[in-house]
């Protein structure tokens, strides 16, 4: 929440009017939820390869990181409305988790397509 106004017209009314921020009600949903969203990791697992991990360079982050922001971008406009409003609970947190998942599972099948990628994986596993 931010507050409008400069310090003095603050401190020289008795009633303190509010904004809040854009975006909040995702925010506040996933707290009712009791969900927290962390950044991507820099690693992935490399497929059969028994958890072997690689390190993702700033080009391939950045793959998982729009995916982050599209799934994001996607659920801003899905809480506000009406239809997932009504959904239960668990419900909305089974939307949220799946938006979240499609979004990272097809940005790796985007980072698993890139030549680079298989390359150096394929040399981390030898």
């Amino acid at each position: 929440m931010q507050r409008p106004g400069s310090a003095l017209s603050r401190f020289a009314s008795p009633v303190q009017a509010s904004t809040e921020k854009q975006g909040s009600d995702l925010e506040r949903l996933l707290v009712d939820l009791d969900m927290s969203r962390s950044a991507p990791s820099r690693e992935v697992t490399i497929p059969y390869s028994k958890g072997k991990k690689i390190r993702l360079n700033d080009e391939e982050y950045e793959i998982l990181s729009e995916a982050d922001q599209k799934a994001t971008a996607l659920l801003r406009r899905t809480v506000k409305n009406g239809e997932f409003r009504r959904m239960d609970q668990d419900d909305q947190k089974e939307y949220v988790e799946k938006v979240f998942a499609r979004a990272r599972s097809q940005a790796k099948d985007r980072l698993w397509s890139r030549r680079e990628l298989r390359r150096r994986a394929s040399a981390e596993v030898r």
